[in-house]
């Protein structure tokens, strides 16, 4: 599995998970938590509180596996319920509908 994350340069309390992914066959085993593990400890060293992460509205299994992780979902000004989920249409690319998820740390 892989994860690729960063510290917002403008929002000092902030860090983002770009993309997280685990191999289907070794879904299940921990691997997602043990790598968002390590990227909050990584976060809370550098002073972060707070990581952010999106995903398709429609990925039901990315949605629960964040919820369980205690991410929230946003559900901000202009979000709209896409695929039964609080996403922002047109997020990505002013054309790729997301979910975000928000968790502190």
């Amino acid at each position: 599995g892989f994860l690729i994350g960063f510290h917002s340069p403008d929002q000092p309390n902030v860090a983002y998970c770009r993309l997280i992914a685990a191999n289907p066959n070794s879904r299940q085993q921990g691997v997602g938590r043990r790598l968002y593990e390590h990227f909050f400890a990584d976060a809370l060293a550098a002073g972060r509180h707070e990581v952010r992460a999106i995903t398709w509205p429609g990925n039901r299994t990315s949605i629960a596996f964040h919820r369980a992780m205690g991410f929230e979902i946003e559900a901000g000004p202009g979000s709209q319920n896409l695929y039964g989920t609080p996403s922002q249409p047109g997020y990505d690319f002013d054309r790729e509908d997301r979910t975000i998820l928000v968790r502190r740390i």
